[in-house]
């Protein structure tokens, strides 16, 4: 285990669920930084794969400080997130998810960016996207979100975090990776860490709250591997998707002191266009909760008056389609009885 009489530099916080075919790569990247001031939090989530075999080989590594096993599925990596930093020592936070795994300067490029800033409370880098296999199959520029300024993450830059979250974080997460992230745990603390109510977004929401009073800094080189696989695909329901992507964005207008202008409008937009992609046109049955919350949002925040008639229309097309539904069924139910009595009287 880790010495108590010295603390080191940066916890990293490995939070594991059936992820034992890529642990020994994901631990091993993390054993080979050339930056070597820095502890191990494992956390599994009762795997039932052969995760803990395969930690096992690790367990008496003396950078492992705390192994912690859940009996049962805590069913949020938030809470995991949240249950490890509370076991960490170290003044920055590295969440390296244990499907993915980095370059072996990672910390080493990420660290003097806090230590040199001490306005940033995040630094993060670009990624390699691989498979299963490691087999790279495409980068950081390939996410939606950079190629709404596709120049911008060309090259390093720090900025404002405020100023980040305003023209950028309002729209969408533009940190997609946590793996590729370096956090002060001084801040981490402060926000009072991930929200573990959202599902999907508690990382999004997290470099918000952190932003909105501190700076980001970013490296346009990539030292992380983010893993896509059909495991890591998170299950987003169109519902609890875009409610969560509200949340976000009330937070940025209500904290960041974004006025209700076409910034706001934008973002909205930008949802209402998510609700009719092809991705979830297919679902009608979601119209109804998602439609319900934008209204609610819209109404709260009075911001706009078109966009509230819009969300009233998504919940009329629901409605159209469960009265068009519900009709079809009686007819074929009262079809089937006239049918069943002719057969009756025949008989």
């Amino acid at each position: 285990m880790v010495s108590n009489t010295q603390m080191p530099k940066v916890s990293v916080i490995v939070p594991n669920y059936n992820h034992g075919c890529f642990l020994k790569k994901r631990l091993d990247s993390i054993f080979n930084q050339t930056f070597q001031d820095f502890e191990i939090i494992f956390l599994d989530d009762a795997s039932t794969d052969n995760s803990m075999e395969v930690f096992a080989q690790y367990a008496s590594n003396p950078k492992i400080k705390k192994v912690l096993v859940n009996k049962r599925n805590s069913g949020s990596v938030f809470k995991q997130w949240n249950k490890g930093v509370r076991q960490a020592r170290g003044e920055y936070i590295w969440i390296a998810e244990s499907d993915d795994y980095a370059d072996p300067g990672f910390l080493g490029k990420l660290v003097p960016l806090l230590d040199n800033n001490k306005r940033v409370g995040l630094a993060c880098c670009a990624f390699h996207i691989v498979d299963s296999n490691d087999n790279i199959t495409g980068s950081f520029a390939d996410y939606d979100i950079p190629r709404l300024r596709q120049d911008r993450w060309k090259a390093d830059f720090i900025n404002d975090g405020r100023d980040e979250c305003k023209r950028f974080l309002l729209f969408g997460n533009t940190i997609p990776n946590v793996s590729g992230v370096l956090l002060r745990r001084s801040l981490y603390d402060k926000v009072g860490g991930a929200n573990e109510r959202l599902r999907l977004s508690g990382d999004w929401d997290l470099y918000v709250k952190i932003l909105l009073s501190s700076d980001i800094a970013f490296l346009a080189q990539p030292f992380n591997y983010c893993r896509v696989h059909e495991e890591s695909m998170r299950s987003r329901t169109a519902d609890t998707y875009i409610y969560e992507k509200f949340k976000v964005a009330q937070s940025v207008i209500k904290k960041a002191g974004i006025p209700e202008n076409g910034i706001l409008e934008a973002s909205m937009q930008q949802i209402l266009r998510l609700i009719t992609s092809s991705e979830h046109s297919a679902v009608p049955q979601h119209y109804l909760s998602v439609s319900g919350k934008l209204i609610l949002v819209n109404w709260k925040h009075r911001i706009g008056v078109r966009l509230y008639i819009e969300a009233v229309t998504y919940f009329l097309q629901y409605i159209r389609f469960k009265v068009a539904l519900r009709t079809r069924v009686k007819r074929c139910v009262g079809k089937l009885k006239l049918l069943h009595n002719t057969r009756d009287n025949k008989t």
